[in-house]
């Protein structure tokens, strides 16, 4: 019988993975701690809420 590949014989082996080492833990960054954090959050969505009233503009 043939293998899954159709070439018949022994798969080779998978390589080992090995765990990669767990950064330490941030503090979250706030406005509180950084405003321009939050000033860029706020630019961000009022452009989204602004494509999202264009493409509701144009199915009106």
């Amino acid at each position: 019988m043939r293998g899954i590949s159709g070439l018949g014989g022994e798969a080779a082996p998978l390589p080992k993975r090995v765990p990669k080492p767990v950064p330490p833990a941030r503090i979250p960054v706030t406005a509180m701690d950084d405003p321009e954090v939050l000033t860029r959050v706020i630019d961000r969505l009022r452009a989204l809420d602004d494509r999202r009233l264009a493409g509701l503009r144009r199915l009106n």
